[in-house]
């Protein structure tokens, strides 16, 4: 299973958001196999989206994220929440 989770900034914040996401990687690295990997979209206007990228979570992965995120102010840096989606390969479903 995969998990991706996305999340907004102002634009101006872009940089506090990538150094988040680098201490988030740092507290990830020994409990994930896969390092997450960070998108966004392109930036048009004042607010940019974000898209944190897992894959092959393990079952506490939930658990091991929330752990590593009270480590990190990124909160602070957010507009609105980080909201998770979780998705599976197709072929793997049928």
């Amino acid at each position: 299973m995969d998990c991706y989770i996305y999340y907004k900034s102002a634009a101006h914040n872009s940089k506090h958001i990538v150094a988040c996401v680098a201490q988030l990687r740092e507290h990830l690295v020994s409990q994930l196999a896969v390092p997450l990997r960070l998108q966004q979209r392109p930036v048009s206007g004042e607010v940019i989206t974000w898209m944190e990228i897992y894959r092959d979570i393990p079952p506490d992965f939930e658990t091991i994220l929330a752990n590593a995120l009270s480590q990190i102010a990124m909160q602070d840096w957010l507009i609105g929440e980080r909201r998770m989606e979780y998705f599976i390969d197709a072929e793997a479903s049928n």
